[in-house]
Parts: structure tokens; C-alpha cells; sequence
């Protein structure tokens, strides 16, 4: 018996020893494959760098124009400044009641005064260490601000605070919580005190009145948060509130002069503020960053003339667009977790854009001209906001896309006009008519025919449509300046999905003009034709600010070919019209009748087993079997990547650098592309770091990137910041928001704002800055608004080119997102987002057209949602078809922050063109590497072609600064990796001990019997 229980705890310790072994075996092999980001956490690295440093300073290929990080930090606030002074914008200024006379002493009013939306949340919020208060930066311009009225919201914050997501996040409930979704904060006119109100009368000069509302990523306005109209037809989130009205009124009873700062980049219901006789003056700040404030004061004060424009209509009803009518939450109504759902799939859930082309001004402009002409039906009910049972512009529109005020006055005349080519240009002399400095704005719109053969073959158009712009410099009164705008024709061709399947140029009349914003344009344009406000018109306009020529015939060939590629352009999205699935569903939004095609809420619509199929997308079986032998890994070679900067991307070189890279290495750097960069030691790589940050870098100087550990002494490095340096923890992401400087309408501040992100990159050491968005804003309602530029393609196009472009100068990669169509934050993850190729096309995708071709992208974020019922990520007609063969872009794809959902298929987004994957987490390890591809000669080519978009893009950014053909990068183990290589051969001995103690004993008790 005794040898008996000696053998079975031997064989149990065999066992155990073998099964510890197994699971310390895998724990290796799992974090081996993540080594780069446990080292990320735990201060670590696996790579040893080594390079020579004679010729060192040789080595920055991009150097900063700063000596120091102070240095830098005044000139980015100066930037950061001069983008709020010329972004905000004057909407009203009745009496002359701005700006404020000298020294003025003023009563600030509104919870938002004291604690201001500076930038979204979660993904864009600004550092608030860093934030400026109204308090300072109005007393730093000579404003002398009422400390009571400060104290007292200073008091109340603690208990008053304004929402941008659930509520619930911050432990409201019941009641409580119900008061806060309204998003105000705003403190009841019944908690202030005789103490309050009696310190108004010593800083009278003016109440200045803030309102705001803020949005943030994961949550829309009007979706999950709150309901976006409540019982009494009040749209609780972007409405005015009574709390609010109550403070204004307040405002109003005690002061002779009332001024009223919107601070939102989500257009807000104004109307009333527009009509009342009490307010003075209206100013849209968007939102300022960490010192905005400044160019507000500034603006206030009459240092500086407001030169911003709006870059969104502002609606008197916000939900009054057509495609409010599908915004939300919409779930298809066969999903469940056992066929598409949501738990395998984020397969539930779609959104119909049966507005087509018509969103933001686009609509607005349209539907008023054709009330104009009495075409289409346009004056009927539907869509209208009034209760006349009729459709009327004004009371539709308080202010337009566009508007926008000066403290001088400008005098705009068309000097020249050619229209020869594939371009027009229009010349413009500009001059002040008035008494104080300014800039302002040419903005030049086009109007093209809708013809019958439109009608026909469901082609639409805008009545008005921005294709160009350019702001003059500071004009002194009566002085002039001719500016030149010049629009490609291509912005303003016309997509025919249904026929000609291309864009198409048709036959008629072509109008252009300028004016103050869409509206003014349009008006000028029906001057031109022979209109009046006898005809309807609500104002008459000037046609001697308008132009136009004539095509004889349609033309369906010159804008069929790309003109960046010469590869033919033809319809890729026939999957995202939903008729494509079942016929006849829905009916998109035309203007030849308004009435007949007003979108409907397509909130019932069932799956078929064909869209299921592409929902779940599992579409493609990695091979087992496939000959690979042709696809060359792990070559030897004597290439390192600097050898190739500055080479063309069709270089021979290139072939031989990348055979030396192992496969191991290879799958080892796409599955961990997003969030990093990976080093690979075969071609010395270096490692770095990619970084989120539309409003600029989510991170600080001198950051914890995976540079640091070959960067991270004072030496060589221009751009070493010490932690002992004033500036060690400066953060950056402290730009305006994007509606902010789209309002600026200024390319060139645009391009300023590139500079500064390539200096951020430069003293982070962070190559990649996923920024700018370039979404449109669908609807007011997108949580993410603050984000994206505006509604309008060209606005958000050109101004994102010139931001990209300037920030490659200096090395710095700006990858934008997300590409595309991510217009709303509820059921992003993996929403279906059906719509007609020409709303896509023309709409969303010409943004990210002008800012790939003319800005010279070298990388982009794609996006959570589908195009039809494909992942984005997953659509070769996007990520290849589209942004490769007919934009010429030649950079890296990688996806948004992967989730642990199966949607984000690694194997068909690699195959429709997607290169990078960011993962962030061992929650979303992939399976993709080279025990698993191989065998399948598809995905290894598809692999290698991301390695040569990713590292042509790479090798000539400022990841090589510092980089030599003497650097050589060399795999080594850390300390937690030896530990569990020591832990492995542990059990390991254990495991052969017991086994051969085992295997003794028995042999022993056998020859014993």
C-alpha cells in the first residue's frame, strides 16, 4: 500500500508540475506577443538601440524652430489666440453695443461663465490644469469682472454642474438626476441672494451672458442621454431651458446693455435671443481650448474686429432637417444574439440617410429657392417648423452657413472671371468701407443646373453649394486688396449612381458668387436670373456679385477618370443603398417634390439573410493550404530603413528591405500598428508612438512613448525635454475645437495649426497625430460635433489639407478620421449606415478627397461603423477602390481602437485594405501571426503590401530623427520576460524530476514483484 500512494502522488506531482508548465508555456507565449505593450506599462523594453553620435546633429532631419519649450509655449498660445479671434463670430450687434468702451466693468452671468466648455470629453477634453478662466483672461484685456457674482458661481459648482453624458456617471439619480440631463448646470435665478444682486450696480457697463453645452465621444445630444424633445415640443438638449431664460431675463431687467456668448460647437435653437429687442449682441465662441478666452476678450474689447463665419446653419428648430427624421436609435427588427445580434456581431442596429444630399445649408438653401421658383412643392407643410401649414425660410434659418459680422464694413467686386479648363477662378477686390480695421472673407458658391435628365435619373442638386474661399489680410479703413479664389470643377460635379454611374458635368447654366455666407450667395444668384422680393425673395440681391457660363452638352467622360491617378471612377457603394436589399424601401429626399419624398423614419426594417451574411461578415477562411514559398521573409540583406528616405515608393530597393523582415515580425508589427509603432529589428527600426488629438496631442512634453528608451537623456536630441523643464508636463491638447477654426475660414491658420502639431510631435516624440476629423456634421445633434470642422465638405476639406500639409514639413504624420461615416456616437460600434452613392460621394467623402490629394495624407483612421452592412475597415470599395485607386494615397490604413467583437475582422480588413490594427489591450489580441497565415499566400501579400505603405510613410516622418545607417536596433529580454523564462524552465525540470522519480518507482516496484 505504502508504494501504492508513493506512486500516485508521484504521478500526481507529474501531473501538476507538467499542467503549471503547459499554462507558464502559454502565459510566455501570450506575452511575447504583447511584449511591446507590457513594456508600455511596466517601464520596460525588449529593444536595444545602439548608434553612432558623431555626426549626430546630422541625424534630425526635422528640427523645431524653438530653442526651448517656453519659447514654444507662447508662440502655440499665440496661435491658439489668433485662430479664437478670427474664429469667433458676430451674429448680432444691435445698436452698436459691441465693442465694450474702455476699461468697462462687467457682470458675468450664466453657470458656463465660470466653468466654460473648452472641448469635448473623452477623447478631446482639454487639460484643465491649463485652462484660463473668463475671470482671467477678461481682466488681462482691462475687463473688470463683478468677484461677487464670480464667487458666488464659484459657490454653487459644487452642486450645479453641467452634463456631457449620463448623468448616472457622476452618481445622479431619480429627480435629481432628470434635472441634470438638460445639460445646462445652470444655477436657478432663486439662489441668488440681495447680495448678488446688489453688486450689479457697480459693474454695470454690461451683463455678459453665457450659455453652453457640451459634447463628448460615446454620446449623442437627444439619444441616450435625453430625449431630444420633450412633451411641450421643447428639444431639451440644444434648446434654450427656462432655467436659462430665467437667468437671461434676469440679465435683462438690470442692465441697460446684455450681451450673450453661445460657447457650443452643437448649433443651438437661438431664435428668440435673434428677435429680442433686450439683447444686444450675440457672439459664437465655439469652443476655446486652454487660452481662447483671450481672442474672446480681445474681440470684446474692439482690440480686434470678429472676421469668423459660421461653419453650420443655425436652425430656429434644431430638429427641422430631413435627416433629424433618422437620427438615433434604430434596431433592425429581426436581430437577435442567436443569428446577427449584438453580442457577436454589433449587428443590430442601422441608420437610413434618406435625406440624401440634402443636409445643413445644402437643404435650407435648396427648399428656399424652389419656394422662390414655386417648384417641387416646396412651400407645402412638409418639413416645415411653423404651424402656417406652409414652408417659409425665416422661419426656418436664424442665422445661415457662412454669416457673419464685422465692427467695420466691406465692399466686395467681381474683378475678373475665367472658367476655361478644369478650374474656375474668381477675382475679388475687397476693400473696408468703414472706420476700424478688419479681415474679411470672399466665399464663392456655384449653382449648376438641374436639368431633366437629373429629374430622370435621380441626380441632385443644391441650390448653392461653397467651392472655394480665402480670407484677406487686416484691411485698414478704405484700404483694398484683390484676392483669387480658384475652385477645381471636380468639387462641384455631380455623382450619377443610378446611370452614368460617375461623375457628371451637365448642360446649362453654371452660377458663382460670393456673398456674406449661403443665403447672401444664393440671393445674388437670383438677382442674377431676373428675381426679386416681389418674387418671394426675402431680400434682393446684388447680381453684379454674380457670374456665370454655359455648357452645351452633359458631359459624362472628363470627371469619369480620377484626375489624381487617371484610374476610372465608377460606383463602389452599391451595398450601402438599402433598395439594393429590398427593392422599393426607401424613398430618398429629392427637390423635385419635397412633399412626395419628405424622409419618413425608417424604424422597422428587417435584416435579409443576404445582409446578415455581410453583417456577420465572416466572409473569408484563412488558407491552410496555399504554396507561400513565393512571398520572401527573413531574407539576409544588408538594407536598413533609413536607407530608403526619400526614395520613391516604387524604388526596387524596396523589395529587398522588405524580404528581410520575418513573418513572425511582420504580423507582430500590423496586430500592434494602431496605438505604436513597433520596432523590427531586421531593418532597424526604431520603435514610436501614435497619439489621439483633433485638438491637438492627448499627451505631454517629453511623454512616456516607446521612443523614450534610446531618447531619453540629455543629449544629442534638440528637442530632449528634462523632467526638471518648466514645461515637462505641458499638455497639448489644447487647441479651439475644429468648428472653431473652420470659422475662420483661413487656410493659412489652418496651416499654422499643422506647424504647431509638427512641433508637439517633435518634443513628444510622437510621430502619429490622429487628427483632423473630417466628418460632417449630419445633424447639430452628433455628440461628437466638436471634433468634425462642419457641415460643409469644402470648408472641412480645405482647411484639413492645409493642416496636413504643413505638419509633414517637420515629420509629423496627421492621420484623419474617421473614414468615414461616423456621423453619430449611439451604436457606433458597428452601426450600418445605409444612403445613395452621390449623398456619399459628394457630401462626406469629398472632404477626405481634398484633404488626401491636396493635403498629401500619409495616414487615416477608419472608423467603428458600416457602410451598408460592411465594417468600414472591411470595404474594399473605401479602403482601397476609392482612397488608393482614385485619391493616389499611398500611406497606412489602420482601424479605430480594436474591440473584442467579431466584427473588426482582421482577415477581410486586411484583404479589403486596411494595414494597421490598433490594438490597445490583451482583451483584443488578435489572432493574426505567423503561426496562423503561413499558409495562405493572400494574406501574406496583402502583408506585405501594409509593410510598404506603413514604412514609406514612415521612414520620411521625424520617426527617423536621430536615426543613422549606423543605428541598429536588437531584440533583448527584460527582466519579466527572463522571470518567466526561469519560471518556465522550473516546471519544466520539475515536470523531468517527478517523471523520472515516478517512472523509478515504478520500474522499483515491478522488480520487486
Amino acid at each position: 500500500m505504502k508504494n501504492k500512494r508513493s506512486t500516485r502522488a508521484l504521478r500526481g506531482l507529474t501531473g501538476l508540475t507538467s499542467s503549471l508548465l503547459v499554462v507558464a508555456l502559454g502565459t510566455t507565449t501570450i506575452a511575447n506577443a504583447w511584449a511591446s505593450k507590457i513594456n508600455e506599462y511596466v517601464g520596460t523594453t525588449n529593444i536595444s538601440v545602439s548608434a553612432e553620435t558623431s555626426d549626430s546633429d546630422d541625424a534630425y532631419y526635422y528640427k523645431s524652430d524653438y530653442d526651448n519649450t517656453a519659447e514654444f509655449v507662447n508662440a502655440r498660445n499665440d496661435v491658439m489666440t489668433k485662430i479664437q479671434e478670427e474664429g469667433t463670430v458676430l451674429l448680432k450687434n444691435d445698436n452698436q453695443a459691441l465693442p465694450l468702451k474702455k476699461s468697462p466693468k462687467v457682470t458675468l452671468f450664466g453657470m458656463t461663465s465660470y466653468a466654460p466648455v473648452y472641448g469635448g470629453t473623452v477623447g478631446s477634453s482639454s487639460p484643465a490644469k491649463q485652462d484660463l478662466s473668463f475671470k482671467d483672461c477678461f481682466e488681462n484685456a482691462g475687463i473688470q469682472v463683478n468677484p461677487t457674482m464670480w464667487s458666488f458661481y464659484e459657490k454653487m459648482s459644487k452642486d450645479y454642474k453641467r452634463m456631457a453624458l449620463a448623468p448616472t456617471w457622476f452618481g445622479f439619480t431619480g429627480a435629481e438626476m432628470e434635472a441634470q440631463t438638460i445639460r445646462t448646470g445652470e444655477v436657478p435665478v432663486e439662489k441668488y441672494t440681495d447680495t448678488e444682486r446688489e453688486s450689479y450696480s457697480d459693474y454695470n457697463d454690461a451683463a455678459v451672458v453665457v450659455i453652453g453645452r457640451q459634447g463628448s465621444e460615446a454620446d449623442d445630444f437627444g439619444t441616450s442621454t435625453d430625449n431630444v424633445q420633450d412633451g411641450d415640443g421643447t428639444h431639451l438638449a440644444l434648446g434654450l431651458q427656462d432655467v436659462e431664460r430665467d437667468m437671461i431675463n434676469e440679465a435683462k431687467k438690470n442692465f441697460d446693455k446684455v450681451i450673450v456668448l453661445i460657447n457650443s460647437d452643437n448649433p443651438m435653437e437661438i431664435e428668440e435671443l435673434k428677435e429680442d429687442k433686450d439683447i444686444d449682441s450675440i457672439l459664437w465662441i465655439g469652443e476655446p481650448g486652454t487660452v481662447g478666452l483671450q481672442g474672446v476678450a480681445s474681440v470684446l474689447t474692439g482690440e480686434v474686429s470678429p472676421s469668423g463665419h459660421l461653419p453650420d446653419t443655425y436652425a430656429v428648430s434644431s430638429v427641422s432637417s430631413p435627416a433629424m427624421a433618422n437620427f438615433g436609435n434604430y434596431t433592425f427588427a429581426n436581430a437577435t444574439d442567436d443569428n446577427f445580434g449584438a453580442s457577436n456581431y454589433s449587428g443590430s442596429n442601422y441608420l437610413v440617410a434618406s435625406e440624401g444630399i440634402y443636409t445643413g445649408y445644402k437643404y435650407y438653401e435648396t427648399r428656399y429657392e424652389d419656394t422662390v421658383l414655386k417648384q417641387g412643392n416646396a412651400d407645402s407643410s412638409a418639413g416645415a417648423s411653423n404651424d402656417n401649414g406652409t414652408w417659409n425660410y425665416d422661419d426656418e434659418v436664424s442665422y445661415g452657413f457662412g454669416y457673419g459680422l464685422s465692427y467695420t464694413t466691406f465692399e466686395q467686386n467681381i474683378k475678373n472671371f475665367d472658367y476655361e479648363g478644369d478650374s474656375v477662378t474668381v477675382s475679388v477686390e475687397v476693400k473696408n468701407t468703414g472706420d476700424v480695421a478688419g479681415k474679411d472673407v470672399v466665399q464663392l458658391y456655384v449653382q449648376t443646373p438641374y436639368t431633366d435628365y437629373d429629374k430622370e435619373n435621380n441626380v441632385e442638386k443644391a441650390s448653392v453649394q461653397l467651392v472655394g474661399f480665402e480670407k484677406t489680410k487686416e484691411l485698414k479703413p478704405g484700404e483694398s486688396e484683390t484676392v483669387e479664389v480658384t475652385a477645381p470643377k471636380e468639387y462641384f460635379a455631380s455623382y450619377d449612381y443610378t446611370t452614368a454611374k460617375t461623375y457628371i458635368m451637365d448642360a446649362g447654366d453654371y452660377y458663382f458668387a460670393v456673398g456674406n455666407g449661403a443665403h447672401d450667395a444664393l440671393n445674388n444668384i437670383l438677382a442674377a436670373k431676373g428675381y426679386t422680393t416681389e418674387d418671394g425673395m426675402d431680400a434682393d440681391g446684388n447680381k453684379e456679385l454674380a457670374v456665370s457660363y454655359k455648357e452645351d452638352s452633359i458631359d459624362t467622360t472628363t470627371y469619369a477618370m480620377s484626375s489624381a491617378t487617371g484610374n476610372e471612377i465608377t460606383n463602389q457603394f452599391d451595398e450601402a443603398d438599402l433598395n439594393n436589399f429590398q427593392e422599393g424601401t426607401v424613398t430618398y429626399l429629392s427637390r423635385n417634390d419635397w412633399e412626395a419624398t419628405w424622409p419618413k423614419t425608417y424604424d422597422s426594417v428587417e435584416a435579409t439573410e443576404d445582409m446578415q451574411k455581410l453583417i456577420k461578415g465572416d466572409t473569408y477562411t484563412v488558407s491552410k493550404d496555399d504554396d507561400t514559398s513565393e512571398v520572401k521573409w527573413g531574407q539576409d540583406g544588408d538594407l536598413h530603413i533609413i536607407d530608403l528616405k526619400g526614395l520613391d515608393y516604387d524604388d526596387e530597393k524596396w523589395d529587398q528591405l522588405l524580404s528581410q523582415i520575418s513573418l513572425n515580425e511582420a504580423c507582430n508589427f500590423i496586430q500592434l500598428g494602431g496605438s505604436g509603432i513597433e520596432p523590427i529589428a531586421s531593418i532597424d527600426l526604431v520603435g514610436g508612438c501614435d497619439a489621439d488629438g483633433p485638438n491637438g496631442i492627448l499627451d505631454a512634453f517629453g511623454g512616456k512613448t516607446l521612443s523614450t528608451y534610446w531618447k531619453s537623456s540629455e543629449s544629442e536630441d534638440p528637442c530632449y525635454v528634462s523632467s526638471k523643464d518648466e514645461n515637462a508636463s505641458y499638455e497639448c491638447g489644447t487647441f479651439p475645437t475644429e468648428p472653431t477654426l473652420a470659422a475662420t475660414f483661413n487656410k493659412d491658420l489652418a496651416a499654422e495649426q499643422g506647424d504647431i502639431f509638427a512641433e508637439d510631435s517633435l518634443w513628444s516624440n510622437i510621430t502619429t497625430i490622429y487628427a483632423p476629423g473630417l466628418n460632417l456634421h449630419r445633424t447639430p445633434y452628433c455628440g461628437r460635433n466638436q471634433e468634425y470642422f462642419s457641415e460643409d465638405s469644402v470648408l472641412t476639406g480645405q482647411l484639413g489639407a492645409a493642416e496636413i500639409l504643413k505638419a509633414q514639413e517637420k515629420g509629423c504624420i496627421l492621420a484623419p478620421k474617421h473614414f468615414a461615416f461616423n456621423n453619430q456616437e449611439v451604436n457606433r460600434s458597428g452601426v450600418a449606415t445605409f444612403g445613395n452613392e452621390q449623398a456619399l460621394r459628394e457630401n462626406e467623402l469629398r472632404g477626405f478627397q481634398i484633404s488626401f490629394v491636396k493635403g498629401q495624407a500619409q495616414g487615416l483612421m477608419n472608423a467603428y461603423n458600416r457602410i451598408g452592412c460592411t465594417w468600414v475597415g472591411m470595404s474594399e470599395g473605401l479602403s482601397t477602390e476609392v482612397v488608393r485607386n482614385e485619391w493616389g494615397f499611398k500611406g497606412w490604413e489602420n482601424t479605430d481602437m480594436l474591440s473584442s467583437e467579431d466584427y473588426q475582422r482582421w482577415e477581410e480588413g486586411l484583404l479589403a485594405g486596411t494595414d494597421l490594427l490598433l490594438n490597445t489591450s490583451l482583451d483584443s489580441y488578435s489572432d493574426l501571426n505567423a503561426r496562423t497565415v503561413k499558409n495562405d499566400l493572400a494574406i501574406q501579400n496583402r502583408i506585405k503590401e501594409s509593410l510598404h505603405y506603413t514604412l514609406y510613410a514612415y521612414v520620411n516622418s521625424n520617426l527617423m530623427n536621430g536615426v543613422t545607417d549606423s543605428t541598429s536596433v536588437d531584440y533583448v529580454l527584460t527582466v519579466w520576460q527572463k522571470g518567466l523564462i526561469g519560471v518556465d524552465v522550473l516546471f519544466g525540470v520539475l515536470t523531468v524530476l517527478c517523471l523520472a522519480l515516478y517512472i523509478r518507482k515504478v520500474r522499483k516496484i515491478r522488480k520487486e514483484q
